[in-house]
């Protein structure tokens, strides 16, 4: 800001010493404590900067040094005022460079590719977790897999209010994709067949992924499947670890319905073993009901197991064991 105040000698003598150490003043109700910042330094060195810029604006040469053809004497208001500037703007710089690798708290401008913002008196060793708590503060869509976001801050110069771009910080943040229901309020179980998963037997469902691996696993409930990929690429180039999810298929699918019946089945034998001692003929039973109804209970099995006994029974009746007659007449 340009202005008129004239130089005087006490304007043209203001020292870097002077500016380095303005002070702000905090007053409790018991104590009273002086401190000196990095941010009131800079502040004062931009006011005496003004002030010096004013007065050289004001000052002007006099007549001896305009006979000098451009060298001020050394009593000359302009080429006095133009060393104090000098000076000012010397100080000036320094405090700025100071401020920039101090530890005060300070404004932010935070934006990324969509919104912007600003982040109110936080110290730079706390911008970084202040950038990933505003950028996941939002309603994100993970329905495709995890997003990655990024956002940088730039100090706001308490001088001119504009952003700077030294001291620029940079966050980012991965959202991760929900993990979907699974059925009936079930719980996933996540497993790793190998006859879905595919792979080494010993290992399955683990692959190599450039310098990382990706690994799968299937919910012994629902077939949906959870995928771990510790170095996924996103749009930027940069990698991640990332867990993402995918729908049931025809791999996993039979593979749960398979699980579910042997399940059944085992739960049924056991249930109904002490009342039927023969177990080849209990597993047919269960095995046919379920075949049946996948639904199918002790009832629905021991109504077949009778009907079993009853026909076998039917047969036995059936069968006549006795000497045939003979019918044969005697000739007398």
């Amino acid at each position: 800001m340009r202005g008129t105040t004239p130089v005087t000698e006490d304007t043209m003598t203001t020292t870097t010493e002077d500016i380095m150490t303005t002070t702000t003043t905090t007053t409790t109700e018991d104590t009273m404590t002086t401190t000196t910042t990095a941010t009131a330094t800079y502040v004062a060195a931009a006011a005496a900067a003004e002030v010096a810029e004013a007065a050289y604006d004001a000052a002007t040469c006099s007549e001896a040094c305009a006979a000098t053809d451009g060298d001020h004497l050394p009593a000359c208001p302009n080429g006095l005022a133009l060393a104090a500037l000098h000076a000012a703007q010397a100080t000036h710089d320094a405090a700025r460079e100071a401020w920039l690798a101090s530890d005060d708290p300070r404004d932010w401008e935070v934006r990324d590719d969509q919104a912007q913002d600003t982040l109110r008196e936080v110290a730079p060793d706390d911008v970084e977790a202040e950038i990933e708590a505003w950028l996941t503060d939002g309603d994100w869509d993970t329905s495709e897999g995890p997003l990655y976001l990024t956002a940088c801050a730039y100090p706001i110069d308490p001088t001119t209010g504009e952003a700077c771009a030294e001291g620029r910080v940079e966050g980012e943040v991965t959202i991760e994709q929900d993990e979907p229901p699974c059925e009936d309020g079930e719980e996933h179980d996540w497993q790793t067949p190998h006859s879905v998963l595919g792979g080494l037997r010993e290992n399955p469902g683990v692959w190599g992924q450039g310098a990382g691996i990706i690994s799968r696993e299937a919910c012994a409930h629902c077939g949906a499947y959870r995928v771990y990929e510790s170095h996924r690429q996103d749009g930027s180039g940069s990698y991640h670890a990332a867990t993402s999810y995918e729908d049931a298929d025809e791999d996993s699918l039979p593979w749960v319905a398979a699980r579910r019946r042997q399940a059944r089945t085992e739960a049924l034998v056991s249930a109904l073993e002490d009342d039927y001692q023969d177990e080849d003929a209990l597993r047919a039973a269960v095995d046919a009901a379920l075949d049946e109804d996948e639904d199918a209970t002790e009832a629905d099995v021991r109504a077949r197991l009778d009907e079993d006994e009853d026909e076998d029974e039917d047969e036995d009746e059936g069968e006549d064991d006795s000497e045939p007659r003979c019918t044969a007449k005697i000739v007398e």
